[in-house]
């Protein structure tokens, strides 16, 4: 048969009509959740969209990638919990949001007015100021070793340990070969060395050492006193004068005698000492070598 639903209609009419809150309560406060979630979620957007315009525009800018840079230095440095206020750059182009958000950054690093900094266990001792740097170009003058006369003259010879330096000749810049780019050949240069006698094997004499003007370009002359008729004279290089002396010591002995010398002859010259060569700089028509390097030298 058929049921009867009258007294159903009967009891449902008879309840109260309810606002549609009251009868699904849980329903509509998960809508209004999704409302709110989705309108914050647009804002979201539009900020993140916002924030990549201007990230654009701050790189396009040199001005601005320059501030952006010391800011994320300023932040780096920043210790977890210390009161320091990072100072952000103004970004915002009239942003409300962006302006809140700074405002509210730099409301919660700011300094609290009874901060106090914490005063260290010991103080910091100063630093002594580093020395005078000399770049690696430059040399340390050796001018202060020489002996001076009243008027303010090197007095000669030049005594620097065996190398005595007797005259230092005058300067022939506008004539080839009397200067390469690291040393001067003055004409009339004199310089004086204690070396082993070629005469005697077992005792020493006083080599002079010379540069002479000749035609085509200086010539070197070294002259062992023990033999003073029998000069070494040669128009290459300086260093040719000496190993023609070293082989002439090493055939008096059979130690070596065969043995090819290396020597190098300004140094036995005393052209290649920096006091030396501090003083040929000096010299009148000395900045007139124009393949010459000039030398760098510090007073200490």
């Amino acid at each position: 048969g058929r049921v009867n639903l009258g007294p159903a209609k009967e009891f449902a009419g008879s309840l109260p009509i309810l606002p549609r809150a009251q009868v699904m309560p849980g329903v509509v406060a998960v809508r209004k959740r999704k409302q709110n979630f989705s309108r914050d979620l647009k804002r979201v957007g539009v900020l993140l969209c916002g924030s990549l315009e201007r990230s654009f525009e701050v790189i396009n800018d040199k001005r601005m990638s320059r501030n952006l840079l010391s800011v994320l230095k300023k932040y780096k440095r920043l210790k977890p919990g210390s009161p320091q206020k990072l100072a952000l750059p103004d970004w915002s182009n009239g942003d409300e949001a962006f302006q809140s958000y700074y405002t509210s950054y730099q409301e919660a690093t700011s300094v609290p007015s009874g901060y106090q900094a914490p005063q260290l266990a010991r103080p910091l001792k100063a630093k002594p100021e580093a020395p005078m740097q000399v770049s690696r170009q430059a040399k340390i003058s050796q001018l202060g070793k020489l002996v001076y006369d009243e008027h303010g003259e090197v007095v000669f010879p030049i005594k620097l340990g065996t190398l005595h330096v007797d005259d230092l000749g005058r300067i022939e810049p506008l004539r080839k070969g009397f200067h390469s780019e690291s040393l001067l050949f003055p004409v009339g240069y004199k310089s004086k060395r204690l070396y082993a006698s070629i005469k005697n094997s077992n005792s020493h004499c006083d080599y002079v050492s010379e540069v002479l003007d000749g035609v085509e370009g200086p010539i070197f002359k070294v002259t062992c006193m023990d033999l003073p008729d029998e000069p070494f004279i040669s128009k290459s290089s300086s260093s040719d004068c000496w190993i023609r002396v070293i082989r002439a010591i090493r055939s008096r002995s059979d130690e070596n005698k065969g043995l090819n010398p290396s020597i190098s002859g300004p140094e036995y010259f005393g052209l290649s000492h920096p006091a030396i060569q501090e003083l040929l700089q000096e010299l009148p028509g000395a900045e007139q070598c124009c393949k010459y390097i000039k030398k760098l030298f510090v007073r200490a």
